[in-house]
């Protein structure tokens, strides 16, 4: 966790969360025998005060994954950036969908 953005000093919590969403995730194709397993869709979203460094961390999650994508909420239409809360259907678990 202290060598993801060192530039970044404290924010542990946010740190191991971003890379726990880089490491887990949900198989998608487990059950079906003819589709190869793939990790599903992982979706972050931080949210804080200004000037703490959040899209520099994030920005650093997307380049250590090759397929991610960084999205920033001042580049996006009101309504081109949508999250809202549901619930999953194999935990049962609330989670963002955006």
């Amino acid at each position: 966790v202290h060598s993801f953005c060192p530039l970044i000093n404290g924010h542990e919590l946010v740190k191991c969360g971003l890379l726990l969403a880089l490491f887990g995730g949900v198989r998608k194709n487990e059950d079906c025998h003819d589709k190869v397993p793939v990790r599903g869709d992982i979706h972050t979203l931080v949210v804080g005060d200004p000037g703490l460094g959040k899209s520099q961390m994030l920005k650093a999650a997307a380049a250590v994954a090759p397929r991610s994508i960084y999205v920033c909420g001042n580049a996006t239409s009101s309504a081109g950036l949508t999250v809202s809360v549901a619930k999953d259907s194999g935990s049962g678990d609330y989670v963002f969908e955006a």
